[in-house]
Order: C-alpha cells, then sequence, then structure tokens
C-alpha cells in the first residue's frame, strides 16, 4: 500500500513539535533500481512519460484482483500482450454450452459478445484492443509495448461491430454485466445518439455500486457544456469524462472540451498500442485518451485496494498536473497524472456537496432553477471554497473565504430575476482542497422570455449587474 507523502510531512512535523532535541525530520525512502519494463515499444509511448507512469511503476505496476471491463469491439484476448492479463470467469467451463454459474449468459469465459449474442468476445474491428492494450499491455515481458497496468485483469465485453457501430441497449447489456460480474472500473470509449433514462439507469447501478465510470469525451471539438456527447455528459457521480491532448501537452483540434462537463485531459494522438492478430498500431482520439485514465484508476486501485470509487475519482481529479493550455477547457484544466495519484491518492477532508433549494429534475436529468428565495449551499468536509457563477463564457467569483460549521449558504433571491431574462442556462462551480463540484442548471422562463432575442451586449451588462449584486469579482 502507498503512503501518502502528504501524511507523512505531517507526521515529521508532529515529530518535531513534540521533540525539540530534534533538528530536522524527513521521510526514509525506499531506494531500487528504476522500474523499467523491456518492452521493445516501451520508448515509442511518449504518453507514459506525459502521465508520469513510469514514477508510478516504483510504487505499483498493478494487480491481477483489479478487474476493468473494457466496453468496445471485443479484445483481441489472444494477442501475446495481451493474454495474460485477460479477465477469467473461473465460474463458467469453456465450450460446453450450458450457463455454468448462473449469471445468465454462456460460456463467457472471458466476457461476452452482446453484438452477436455469444460468449465469443473477440474483437473483428481493432479499437477495443488498442484500447486494452493501453490500460493493460503485459509489462516487462519482453514484447511490444506496456500498458499503465503491467499486471491487470480486463473483461471483453463487446456491443460494437466490426464496422465500429452497435446498439445502445446492448451497451447496456455490457454496463450490467460488468457491474454484476466484478469489474471495479470500465472504459467506455465510444459515444452517440441522444439521452437514454434506460442508459443513465445502468450507469446510475454501476455508481451504487461502486463502478467507476470512465468515458471519452468527443471527437466533434465542440463545446461539451452545449454540446453534450453520451454516455460522458450524463449527470452520474461515477463518470470521468477525458478530453485528449497531443505530444505538447496541447488540446487535440479534435477534442471536445468543456469548462463544467469534462473532468480532465489525457494523452490520445499518434497513440501505440495492440491491434489484432499480434499487431500494433498508432490511433488517435479521446477513444485513446479514456483509457488513460481507466488504466490510472486501476492502478489507484492497486496501491489502494481499500478506495471506493469515490475515492478512485478523487485521487485522479485531485492530482492533476495543472495546465495553462487547458485552463478553462476542463473542470479541473489539467492533465491525468498517474503518479501522483497513486502517491497522494484521495485527499482527506475533501467530501463535499453543492445544491440548490427550490429546484426541479426531469427525466432528462436537466436541474431546473426557480427564481424564489434561494439560497446555493455547500455542506460537507470543507474549511475553505472558492464558488463562481459561469454563464456561457461570463464568469463571476461570488465567494472565496472560510466556510465555518462545514456549510456555506449563499442568498440568490436578489439575482435570480436576472438571471432568468438573460440566461437559458448556467453553472455553479465550487472548489475547496483542489475538489471541484459543478451544478448545472436551466433557468425556469416565461415564454415571452423564451421567445426573447437577448443581444450578447444585453447579456454581458446583465451579468455585470448581478454579479455586482452579489458582491462578486467578474472574471
Amino acid at each position: 500500500k502507498a503512503v501518502s507523502a502528504k501524511i507523512m510531512q505531517t507526521l515529521c512535523a508532529n515529530l518535531a513539535a513534540l521533540d525539540h532535541t530534534v533538528l530536522s525530520t524527513s521521510p526514509d525512502f525506499q531506494i531500487k533500481l528504476k522500474n523499467t519494463p523491456n518492452d521493445p515499444q516501451y520508448s515509442s509511448l511518449y504518453a507514459m512519460n506525459k502521465i508520469k507512469a513510469p514514477a508510478a511503476w516504483e510504487i505499483t505496476t498493478g494487480s491481477s484482483d483489479v478487474v476493468v471491463g473494457v466496453i468496445d469491439t471485443g479484445i483481441d484476448y489472444t494477442h501475446p500482450d495481451l493474454q495474460e492479463n485477460i479477465w477469467t470467469n473461473s465460474g463458467e467451463i469453456a465450450g460446453n454450452n450450458i450457463d455454468d454459474d448462473n449469471n445468465g449468459y454462456v460460456d463467457d469465459v472471458h466476457g461476452y459478445d452482446f453484438h452477436n449474442n455469444d460468449g465469443n468476445p473477440s474483437d473483428d474491428n481493432g479499437h477495443g484492443t488498442h484500447v486494452a492494450g493501453t490500460i493493460g499491455g503485459r509489462g516487462n515481458n519482453g514484447v511490444g509495448v506496456v500498458g499503465v497496468n503491467w499486471n491487470v485483469k480486463m473483461m471483453a465485453l463487446k456491443f460494437l461491430s466490426a464496422s465500429g457501430s452497435g446498439y445502445l441497449s446492448n451497451a447496456i447489456r455490457g454496463i450490467y454485466y460488468a457491474t454484476q460480474n466484478g469489474a471495479v472500473i470500465t472504459n467506455n470509449s465510444w459515444g452517440g445518439g441522444g439521452f437514454s433514462q434506460t442508459m443513465y439507469d445502468a450507469i446510475a447501478d454501476a455508481a451504487n455500486n461502486n463502478v467507476l465510470f470512465v468515458a471519452a469525451s468527443g471527437n466533434s471539438g465542440v463545446n461539451a457544456d452545449s454540446i453534450p456527447m453520451y454516455p460522458a455528459a450524463y449527470n452520474v457521480s461515477n463518470i470521468v469524462s477525458v478530453a485528449a491532448t497531443d505530444q505538447n501537452n496541447q488540446l487535440t483540434y479534435f477534442s471536445n472540451y468543456g469548462a463544467t462537463s469534462v473532468d480532465l485531459a489525457a494523452p490520445g494522438y499518434q497513440i501505440i498500442s495492440t491491434y489484432p492478430g499480434g499487431g500494433y498500431a498508432a490511433l488517435s482520439g479521446t477513444s485513446m485518451a479514456s483509457p488513460h485514465v481507466a488504466g490510472a484508476a486501476a492502478l489507484v486501485k492497486a496501491a489502494h485496494p481499500e478506495y471506493t470509487m469515490t475515492q478512485l475519482q478523487d485521487s485522479l481529479l485531485g492530482n492533476i498536473e495543472p495546465l495553462a493550455s487547458l485552463n478553462g477547457y476542463m473542470t479541473t484544466g489539467g492533465i491525468l497524472n498517474v503518479y501522483a495519484s497513486v502517491l497522494n491518492g484521495a485527499v482527506a477532508g475533501n467530501n463535499f456537496s453543492l445544491g440548490l433549494n427550490y429546484t426541479s429534475t426531469h427525466s432528462n436529468q436537466i436541474t431546473t432553477f426557480y427564481p424564489k428565495s434561494t439560497l446555493l449551499t455547500l455542506t460537507g468536509e470543507i474549511s475553505s471554497a472558492n464558488v463562481k457563477i459561469k454563464a456561457g463564457k461570463l464568469t463571476c467569483q461570488i465567494y472565496n473565504g472560510s466556510v465555518f460549521n462545514n456549510q456555506l449558504d449563499i442568498d440568490l433571491t436578489s439575482i435570480t430575476s436576472k438571471l432568468s431574462k438573460a440566461f437559458k442556462t448556467f453553472s455553479f462551480i465550487a472548489v475547496s482542497a483542489g475538489k471541484i463540484r459543478t451544478l448545472n442548471a436551466l433557468i425556469a422562463r416565461t415564454s415571452a422570455q423564451k421567445s426573447a432575442f437577448i443581444s450578447p451586449f444585453y447579456k454581458n451588462t446583465r451579468f455585470n449587474k448581478l454579479c455586482k449584486k452579489l458582491n462578486g469579482q467578474r472574471l
């Protein structure tokens, strides 16, 4: 188990305070040879250095106790670089045409093919095998590439065909299968279609069962705050939405972004990984960024096996590397740092929630905000907070200071009518102890307000007034 560097620093400081004969303190680190894999193509995997994976491997290289569901086009589970890290259903006997473990699926030894309804989730496209290699290409085996995890178990859940298309209903079956058969993380490098309540319910069920849902933000190069791509855009607590960066830590031209709807970035440009038939290929997309994050989550779980889904999520989002090039493009404004995530883990004392009274939630899970005596409330283990209100590209910091008795109430009554006259949607963003909570809302408006044309100048003027009304600072 990795020891938190922050906890160690606190212990050392406490020791020095208790005994004044102690002149200084520092942790006694274990020194060992560099854990560099002997995989021939390792030197071409620029992404591993970008996310600080080599430093993380000095702490852990993964665990076969951690199961990641790869919901995709299947996996070439005979690939020399993957076969040792493929999940095996111990309750199933291969090829006997019997559902031995009574889980509802016949011969599901390594997962299931929901597209063809059989127990052979082999990859006939290439996408899923490529994703799997980034998550868990076997490390230090003298073959090909290395994944974020040298050692892990990947569950092959095929719902996409050889052409890369598939039905939402089969993706939903894959999510439920992963949840019911022991996956603690799923990678979801796919998307499209509108809101689906059934899909939402499947992801929410995964959240209720402590399964982290890592998803690609999409490849349309658009602002996902206003043009959502599902499943990354669902408002469910276990979703981590991932954007793609290139070799220079720049957001790629194709990557979706979103200050309130996309969480962090990871390399997704010209990523070399495994391909069916024992081969290797370089592919680009947020599909390639997402498995870096799913793999990082699995590595954190290996180092901290007791962690819940929320703690895994906090470990990833609370330990990013901030980048100026990503500031304002996602909630964290940074790129995945797997070393810091493994080393520091979940930051204690930062569990808090953000909510509004006088709201309602519709079937499409959009919170509607009513102009009444409304309070924005932060509650939880927080001692200070920075709170902003955001409408489009307009941002106002409405609070930055201490929080007493673990609760902060901000009265919005004076601005609700101004909001409804000028804006359709907006977001509240709260930051405490490096953790971010976002609340997206749709403002209840009259028919006249909905049909009225609002000029950008009027919106800017109105936003300045409401910011001033809240004693805020326009950013």
